[in-house]
């Protein structure tokens, strides 16, 4: 039956049965969601069941995917149906409703090549906003369109619990594994050494973070018209331990790691028009991490109750670029090696290193009113801008300080750079010295 018949009051019926009779249907009702009560909110939602809460992602997933999500949530070595063995590298990751680990596959026909891996993520089955089985088809969507700056999901299953009880049970899902971790560990990483993170890496990041909000906001990133048949997404959860950092794509920077946003484990669409009950509602809800929230997020109260929400507490796109900002203030404030007393507080621009085109960028994604605060299509085009330039900066830079030697702007994100870095190893004259060294490292992390 066409679903948009259901907004003329259809009687119950067989095709409402599977959807009432759900645990979904049950989170939604404890809230007041009925056909008769909240019939704008209920039909949205029965639309979203059918389409989003799904057992698997995908009827064309690869064996060697497959064997990991029928894997036993709890076992450390698996062996496929190919013989391949799947072994747990250990946690990347923990959430309050989920946990990220490494899996790797050496397969017995190739035991000299590099493994397989995967990020497996396994998320609580909750009430229904918190049901990250939705997680896996938007970022999917995102994926299909195209979007090279967020992480990339393989597939997703449903794994009731032994027990039979379904909040132990989860949602698994595969996705690319970041090689080079995240945004947090680097900026951690940078700020030990204190050492201050190169500005052509920011926009490269600003930009690059950019680019997703758009395609979130948009379905696109050529314009500031959204695509036709596109549902904006807000992510809810933008922060540097949410932005990772995989192998550097060439076509757009040889010197820094792809930047790609993930964890949409908070993320929700809502249809670009119409439904102001609805998206009312979502704004009742105080979601994400505190320290990252924009105002009209952070002051929520009586959350998950319907009432009226004036326009400028409204949560959307721009609640991520308050996010966005703030996570991009975190990597050019308080960066210990330009401190001039020990007690300089947290969230200062380091003065007279960064521009004020990046400065000023910054302190209007982080404005308190939402219509001080760029929109996504803006934003991504002002930053694209930003890393054009810089980029063409570091470039040169490379190439006046030849081969090995460490330039202004190079961003030390392997283990091997912040190992001659450590060591002192980065002329070229020292390249033997180098080798001993990292080979010397290999034998140690083998034993």
């Amino acid at each position: 039956m066409d679903f948009d018949a259901l907004l003329t009051g259809v009687p119950p019926g067989s095709q409402h049965e599977a959807f009432e009779t759900s645990e979904f249907y049950a989170s939604l009702r404890s809230l007041g969601v009925t056909r008769y009560d909240r019939p704008e909110t209920y039909n949205f939602y029965r639309k979203w069941y059918d389409r989003y809460v799904s057992a698997s992602g995908s009827q064309t997933t690869p064996d060697y995917v497959r064997e990991i999500l029928e894997a036993d949530a709890q076992t450390l070595q698996t062996t496929g149906n190919s013989g391949s063995v799947w072994i747990r590298g250990g946690f990347l990751g923990s959430g309050g409703q989920a946990n990220v680990s490494l899996w790797a596959r050496q397969t017995p026909l190739d035991t000299n090549g590099p493994p397989v891996q995967l990020a497996v993520k396994d998320s609580k089955w909750d009430h229904f906003w918190k049901d990250k089985s939705t997680e896996g088809t938007l970022i999917r969507k995102l994926n299909d369109l195209g979007c090279k700056n967020v992480i990339t999901v393989y597939d997703w299953i449903y794994k009731p619990a032994p027990s039979g009880e379904p909040k132990e049970s989860v949602i698994r899902v595969c996705e690319e594994f970041a090689a080079h971790g995240d945004l947090h560990n680097l900026h951690s990483f940078y700020t030990q050494n204190k050492l201050v993170i190169p500005e052509a890496f920011i926009w490269h990041v600003f930009w690059s973070a950019a680019s997703a909000l758009c395609y979130c906001r948009h379905g696109t990133k050529k314009s500031a018209n959204t695509i036709a048949g596109w549902d904006p997404i807000t992510h809810m959860d933008v922060k540097d331990p949410n932005i990772l950092l995989t192998h550097p794509n060439p076509s757009v920077s040889a010197d820094y790691p792809t930047v790609k946003l993930s964890d949409f484990g908070l993320a929700y669409t809502v249809p670009e028009k119409g439904h102001a009950e609805l998206r009312a509602w979502k704004s009742t809800f105080k979601v994400g991490t505190a320290s990252y929230q924009a105002p009209e997020v952070f002051n929520v109260t009586n959350s998950g109750t319907f009432r009226h929400v004036p326009p400028d507490k409204i949560h959307g796109s721009h609640s991520d670029v308050y996010s966005l900002g703030v996570t991009i203030l975190k990597l050019i404030g308080s960066i210990d090696a330009v401190r001039t007393h020990p007690d300089v507080v947290n969230q200062r621009f380091v003065e007279d290193y960064y521009s004020m085109e990046l400065k000023n960028l910054v302190t209007s994604c982080i404005e308190k009113h939402i219509d001080n605060r760029p929109k996504s299509y803006d934003l991504y085009r002002s930053t694209r801008e930003g890393m054009r330039k810089y980029r063409r900066i570091a470039r040169k830079e490379r190439s006046d300080a030849g081969p090995g030697n460490l330039f202004h702007s190079q961003l030390l994100y392997t283990d091997t750079d912040r190992w001659r870095f450590s060591e002192g190893h980065f002329t070229s004259d020292e390249d033997a010295l180098f080798e001993e060294g990292r080979q010397t490292l290999q034998m140690l992390i083998q034993v």
